[in-house]
C-alpha cells in the first residue's frame, strides 16, 4: 500500500501532454487516493516505517509531511540499531541506507523551502532568505546524520560495483545479487539536492566545501548505472565553485570541469525565469537597474544608416531570448514587417505576448527559429536585424551561435547587437587553466567573454564591428555588472 501510495503521487506530479491528459480534478482525485493508502500503511503496520514514509509525501499540509517524515527517521534508525551488521553488498541493506538518508536529507532541506515559499509569498525575495541562513544546532546534527548515511551507502555501492565487475577466477556464473540502477540514481539525486542546498548557504567559505562534496558525488564519474541528466547538472554546479574553498577529499578539479561545460543547463533556464516571469520585469528594472535594451539600440541607432530616424529600417527581425519583451518593445519602430522572439520559458513568452510587439513568439532554443526545415518554430527568410540582450550570459561558446546567425542574416547590410558580461583580461578569476578559452563560467551561473573572443568571432564569421562598448548593464547586490555591447554588420563573402 506505502507502495502503491508513492507511485499516485508521482503520477500526480506528472506534466500534462498529450500522452499524459492529467488536469487539476485528476491530480487531486489520485493525491486524496495516495494520502488514504498512507494512512491504511500505517493502520497495517504501525511499526514500519514504509507507510510513515508514503505520508510524507501525500499529506497536503507540510507540518504533516514533516511529522511523518520524523516518524519514519525514527523507526528506521531504531531498525539500524536492532539488527546486526548487514553484509554490504545486500541489496536491501544498500536500499534502506538509502532511504534513510533520502528521508534525513529531506527532514533538513524541505522545512528551509517552506519557509521561504512563505516568506516569498507574504514578503516578496529578501536578503534574510531562509536558503542562505547558516545551520542551527539541530540541523548540524541531523548534516552529520546524513554524512554519515551517505557514506555508508557509497561504500556498499563501491563494495557491490567491485563485487560485480569481478567475478571469482575460474566462475561464468552471474552475481548472486545485482546493484539496482533505481536505487544508485536515487543516490545520486539525494546528492545532487545537497549540493544545491549548501550552494545558496551563507558564508561560501564554510559551505561551498559542502556543497562541492555532495556534487562531486552527483556527478558518479565511473559509475555505470548513474542518471546521466543528474550527472552533467552537478557537473555544471560543480564547475560555479572554482575559486571557492576546497575540500580535501574530493578528486574531481571544480576549475578543471569548468573547462567541460560551454552553457547553462537549459532545465536551469526555465526554472529560473518561469519562476518570477510575473515579477521579471519589476526585479530587473527597478531594483537591478537593468537597462541592456535601451543602451544597446541607442547603440545601434548611432552606426546604422537611418536607425535613429522615425522609419523603419529592418523589413524583418528575431529576438532571441525575448524574454518578456523588453528587448522588443526598445527595438520595435526599427521593424517595419515581421519580429519574432524566442525563448526558452513558456511564462515568459506569454508575459511577451501581453506586450504585444511581436508577430510571432516561438518557445525554444535561441537557434530554433533559424533552421532550415518545416517546423513550426521554423523563421527560413533572412533578417536584417538579430538582437540578442543578456543572453548571451547562459551561453560560454557562442561558435553556434555566430554560425546561424551569419547565414540568416542579409547579406552586406544585416546587422546582429548584443550584449554579454565582459571579461577582462587581467581577471583574477579566470586562472591559467581557462585563459585561453575567451570565456569564464562565475559562480553566479553565467558566462562573460573577453572582447578579443568577440573580435576573432566577428574575423572569422565575416562581419564587421560597428560599435562595441563597455558599460554597466545592471547592478547585482548594489555593484555595477560591466557588460559588453557590440552592433555587427554582414560583409559580403565573395
Amino acid at each position: 500500500m506505502a507502495t502503491l501510495s508513492c507511485l499516485l503521487m508521482e503520477r500526480s506530479k506528472q506534466k500534462t501532454t498529450a500522452k499524459n491528459n492529467i488536469d487539476d480534478n485528476v491530480r487531486q482525485k489520485l493525491c486524496q487516493e495516495a494520502w488514504n493508502l498512507a494512512q491504511r500503511a500505517i493502520e497495517l503496520q504501525p511499526t514500519k516505517s514504509f507507510g510513515y514514509a508514503a505520508l510524507s509525501t501525500s499529506a497536503p499540509i507540510h507540518a504533516d509531511r514533516m511529522k511523518a517524515l520524523q516518524k519514519a527517521t525514527e523507526l528506521s534508525s531504531a531498525k539500524n540499531s536492532s539488527s546486526s551488521s548487514p553484509s554490504p553488498s545486500s541489496p536491501a541493506s544498500l536500499g534502506h541506507v538509502v532511504a534513510f538518508s533520502g528521508a534525513l536529507g529531506r527532514l533538513l532541506v524541505e522545512p528551509r523551502e517552506e519557509l521561504e515559499r512563505i516568506e516569498n509569498t507574504t514578503y516578496g525575495a529578501t536578503k534574510n532568505n531562509p536558503m542562505r541562513r547558516d545551520l542551527n544546532k539541530h540541523e548540524k546534527d541531523v548534516y552529520q546524520q546524513i554524512r554519515s548515511s551517505l557514506d555508508q551507502a557509497w561504500n556498499m555501492v563501491k563494495t557491490k560495483t567491485n563485487d560485480d565487475a569481478s567475478p571469482p577466477p575460474g566462475e561464468n556464473k552471474v552475481p548472486p545479487t545485482m546493484l539496482s540502477g533505481t536505487t544508485v540514481q536515487y543516490l545520486q539525486k539525494i546528492e545532487y539536492r545537497l549540493g544545491m542546498f549548501f550552494r545558496k548557504m551563507k558564508p561560501p567559505s564554510v559551505h561551498v566545501p559542502s556543497s562541492r562534496r555532495h556534487f562531486h558525488a552527483a556527478v558518479m564519474e565511473t559509475l555505470p548505472l548513474k542518471n546521466q541528466n543528474v550527472s552533467d547538472k552537478a557537473r555544471f554546479w560543480l564547475a560555479t565553485l572554482h575559486g571557492e574553498g576546497q575540500d580535501e577529499n574530493n578528486t574531481l578539479d571544480a576549475s578543471a570541469v569548468s573547462l567541460n561545460i560551454d552553457r547553462c543547463p537549459e532545465e536551469y533556464i526555465i526554472s529560473l525565469y518561469s519562476s518570477f516571469a510575473s515579477r521579471f520585469d519589476e526585479l530587473l528594472v527597478t531594483k537591478l537597474s537593468y537597462q541592456t535594451p535601451t543602451i544597446l539600440r541607442q547603440l545601434v541607432d548611432g552606426v546604422v544608416k537611418n536607425a535613429s530616424s522615425s522609419q523603419p529600417w529592418a523589413m524583418r527581425a528575431a529576438d532571441l531570448g525575448c524574454g518578456t519583451g523588453l528587448s522588443g518593445l526598445a527595438f520595435q519602430p526599427c521593424v517595419k514587417d515581421f519580429m519574432v522572439g524566442v525563448d526558452l520559458s513558456p511564462e515568459m513568452i506569454e508575459r511577451a505576448r501581453e506586450r504585444g510587439c511581436y508577430d510571432k513568439l516561438v518557445v525554444g532554443d535561441v537557434e530554433c527559429v533559424f533552421k532550415d526545415d518545416s517546423s513550426e518554430s521554423s523563421c527560413q527568410d533572412t533578417f536584417d536585424l538579430i538582437l540578442a540582450c543578456d543572453v548571451f550570459v547562459y551561453i560560454g561558446d557562442l561558435q553556434s551561435i555566430f554560425h546561424s546567425v551569419t547565414k540568416a542574416l542579409t547579406p552586406r547590410k544585416g546587422i546582429f547587437c548584443f550584449s554579454t558580461e565582459y571579461l577582462a583580461n587581467d581577471d583574477p578569476r579566470l586562472g591559467n587553466k581557462t585563459s585561453d578559452r575567451g570565456y569564464i563560467l562565475h559562480s553566479c551561473a553565467r558566462f562573460a567573454h573577453k572582447q578579443s573572443y568577440v573580435e576573432s568571432l566577428a574575423k572569422e564569421f565575416h562581419f564587421n564591428i560597428l560599435a562595441l562598448k563597455i558599460c554597466p548593464i545592471r547592478k547585482n547586490e548594489g555593484k555595477d555588472v560591466i557588460g559588453m555591447l557590440v552592433v555587427l554588420q554582414k560583409l559580403s563573402t565573395k
